[in-house]
């Protein structure tokens, strides 16, 4: 049991490092771009094309 809550740990502090990384991302070329750049659609958008088999943005 103990290497279970270990191993749930280990991936939850995983997924916030990814989390955080993503928002860093999204904050940092929203600051270079600008207000009103669409960063959050043409990140949707690049998403697509790099893994069509999933959705991510609204049509």
């Amino acid at each position: 049991m103990q290497y279970q809550v270990r191993a749930v740990l280990s991936v939850n502090r995983e997924l916030l490092l990814l989390y955080w990384s993503i928002e860093w991302n999204i904050l940092n070329r929203q600051q270079q771009r600008g207000w009103g750049a669409k960063v959050i659609e043409h990140l949707a958008v690049d998403s697509e094309t790099a893994f069509p088999q999933r959705t991510f943005a609204d049509d």
